[in-house]
């Protein structure tokens, strides 16, 4: 902004930083990274905990860094208690 002298938002939007705050394309997102990996979810299931880190990369990598993680997160364990 100093260097430009353009408004925030503008800049936002001009580098597409804006972060993903719709919860069905995160729901999107958190379905295909489980679909994609049906070994990990079995392993998470029986009780590998440690994976779980695994969901979340892959989904913020699948919104390519926009994906709200807090909300990912929140489907993520959603989904994977059923």
């Amino acid at each position: 902004m100093v260097t430009t002298k353009r408004p925030a938002k503008e800049i936002i939007d001009k580098k597409g930083l804006i972060q993903l705050k719709d919860k069905a394309e995160s729901e999107k997102l958190a379905e295909e990274v489980l679909r994609e990996n049906p070994e990990q979810v079995q392993k998470y299931l029986s009780g590998e905990e440690k994976i779980f880190g695994l969901f979340v990369g892959e989904a913020m990598k699948k919104g390519k860094g926009k994906a709200n993680p807090k909300l990912v997160n929140a489907i993520l364990k959603e989904k994977l208690k059923r």
